[in-house]
């Protein structure tokens, strides 16, 4: 079998992130929802449709199950250790890897990496063409040290409320209280969520899965990743680069599901689109 050739694009990298795609364009690489995937946000709360049940492919269990996979695949590639990706990665696509990494620093290649706990979605972008469940692209949004923010969040929410607690027992000069107080400022100089989430982009990967039949296991046939930088590089579009910024921003900050937040920013805009529309049109009689 021919060797797929492998494509990496200047124009598109950035310094983030990198921008590669082992079979193709970087270009073709899926970065949007999609509108059909949009209204089922809107309708249901949900990205996926479900497959017909011979597809034996469930979205809800096998996405999670294929972000880890996937994040360890990745790990395996940016650390060289190409013999024990044999059979969990398909020999093509683990020689265009070879050569992105080759061509990396330390930097970007630990940004190859997908780590399952900086995942906020994943899709299925062919549902409609995946070779009755045997050829899947998954797609997934990522942003990088999301997994950190969460962490460090939820370490300052406990320790608050254990100094609450110290407070409320009149012991905020022990020495519970001086570790604790000292820990908190640990925390904020090794890692600031603020700094973090200025430091870094969303980046979408798009990851070709395979099996020859319903039983087998699941092989790597192509990657691909592109920062939303590349994706969304026109001045015109940093309006929507802003507004997921803004989504993650919202999902860390609350603790909401990231799902529930992008369905009632969709629902507003409709909400918003419909009063222009009767004002508009109210105003033309």
């Amino acid at each position: 079998m021919a060797r797929a050739p492998l494509s990496t694009s200047a124009a598109l990298a950035s310094a983030l992130a990198p921008t590669f795609a082992t079979s193709g364009s970087p270009a073709r690489l899926v970065t949007k929802l999609g509108a059909a995937r949009a209204a089922r946000v809107v309708a249901r709360g949900s990205l996926d449709s479900l497959p017909p049940p011979s597809y034996c492919l469930t979205p809800s269990t096998f996405l999670p199950s294929a972000v880890e996979a996937v994040g360890l695949v990745t790990a395996s590639v940016v650390e060289e250790q190409w013999g024990g990706l044999e059979g969990l990665v398909e020999p093509q696509c683990l020689a265009a890897m070879r050569e992105v990494v080759e061509g990396m620093g330390e930097h970007q290649r630990r940004l190859i990496t997908l780590n399952p706990g900086d995942v906020f979605l994943s899709f299925i972008s062919n549902e409609a063409s995946c070779d009755e469940g045997k050829d899947v692209t998954m797609v997934t949004f990522s942003f990088p040290g999301l997994e950190q923010i969460r962490s460090s969040q939820q370490v300052v929410k406990e320790r608050m409320e254990e100094l609450r607690e110290l407070r409320s027992e009149g012991r905020l000069h022990g020495a519970r209280f001086e570790l604790v107080t000292r820990e908190m400022v640990q925390l904020q100089k090794t890692t600031n969520p603020a700094t973090i989430f200025q430091d870094n982009q969303i980046v979408l990967g798009n990851y070709r899965l395979v099996r020859s039949s319903h039983s087998s296991q699941w092989a790597v046939r192509e990657m691909g990743q592109v920062n939303i930088l590349a994706a969304l590089p026109s001045p015109l579009q940093a309006f929507a680069r802003f507004r997921w910024r803004g989504r993650i921003n919202i999902h860390v900050i609350t603790g909401t599901n990231f799902l529930t937040i992008l369905r009632m920013d969709y629902i507003t805009d409709i909400v918003f689109l419909l009063l222009a529309v009767i004002s508009w049109r109210a105003g033309g009689f």
